[in-house]
């Protein structure tokens, strides 16, 4: 008997090896090899395999670089230094 998991339906989503590779803008080819090297964690039911949505949406917050927020006078700042190396 299979037990309910208690995860919740968001992370339990699958996706298939061609729609992961297109959300994560790489090849498919990359996106095999991930699996081959154990570079992405993967599911694997009968002989299929997918990845979970949850782990792609990691995968790009783990990437997203936060913008840096300055206040006008220190992006004044940074101009005007600009300004006198030239």
């Amino acid at each position: 008997m299979i037990k309910a998991s208690p995860h919740p339906t968001t992370e339990r989503k699958l996706v298939t090896l061609v729609d992961a590779a297109a959300q994560l803008n790489m090849s498919l080819a990359g996106m095999r090899s991930w699996i081959i090297r154990r570079q992405i964690d993967y599911v694997k039911i009968g002989n299929r395999v997918n990845i979970r949505q949850s782990t792609i949406d990691d995968i790009i917050d783990r990437g997203t670089v936060k913008a840096t927020v300055r206040t006008p006078g220190e992006q004044h700042q940074k101009l005007l230094s600009r300004s006198h190396t030239d």
